[in-house]
């Protein structure tokens, strides 16, 4: 999960204490942070929930870097379930944000029907914002070269797979338009919160955690 890869990447010390997966039994969650959701980061007097939350305060005060160095191409979370239901889940997330699909590859049958070889399961999903890709392409005509946002369901082993949707602002220093960074990053803003709430729905499926730094 982010915020423990997180805590371990910083090298902070800390425990982690498992909760109910029932709500109404989270009286511990409740008392600690005043809502039951998880997960929650105890951090002296300090209490935060919600991952992008948490992020968010671990970047601030222990300077946790904007990417951890292990996916540098994009923005990701690890979820376990069918690929099916994880699609679901990722197209939900992206519509609250204000993304739509506009594209989906099939990776895995498309390579067998061309070169009748196996491959774990992947799907590519383009995503796009229409008002912010129409407000791009008006400053950078040839920007539909880097069109839409590549998001990909990608299986790691059985029922563990990895959600990643391209950093934007990563992408865009392909352009070389410093000018255009301001959309890059509130693209990269919506996606994050994206995935933050693909990372929070499986802090609920596992009866969740709370993490508290020694």
């Amino acid at each position: 999960m982010i915020v423990e890869r997180s805590l371990e990447y910083l090298g902070l010390d800390y425990s982690v204490r498992v909760v109910p997966k029932n709500k109404a039994e989270r009286k511990e969650v409740v008392e600690i942070s005043g809502q039951n959701s998880v997960p929650v980061l105890v951090d002296g007097e300090k209490v935060i929930s919600d991952s992008e939350k948490i992020i968010q305060y671990l970047r601030e005060k222990y300077q946790l870097p904007e990417e951890i160095p292990s996916n540098p191409l994009g923005i990701s979370t690890e979820m376990t379930g069918a690929l099916e239901e994880i699609k679901d889940k990722t197209l939900e997330a992206l519509k609250e944000v204000g993304f739509g699909v506009l594209t989906e590859i099939n990776v895995k049958e498309t390579l067998k029907k061309k070169l009748g070889v196996d491959v774990p399961e992947q799907l590519i999903l383009g995503a796009c914002n229409p008002k912010i890709a129409h407000q791009a392409m008006e400053m950078e005509p040839n920007l539909g070269l880097l069109l839409p946002c590549n998001v990909i369901i990608r299986q790691l082993e059985n029922d563990r797979y990895l959600v990643s949707a391209i950093h934007p602002v990563k992408m865009l220093s392909l352009v070389g338009r410093p000018e255009m960074t301001f959309l890059a990053k509130q693209v990269k803003e919506m996606l994050e919160k994206a995935i933050s709430k693909l990372q929070n729905q499986e802090y609920e499926k596992w009866a969740g955690k709370s993490c508290t730094p020694n």
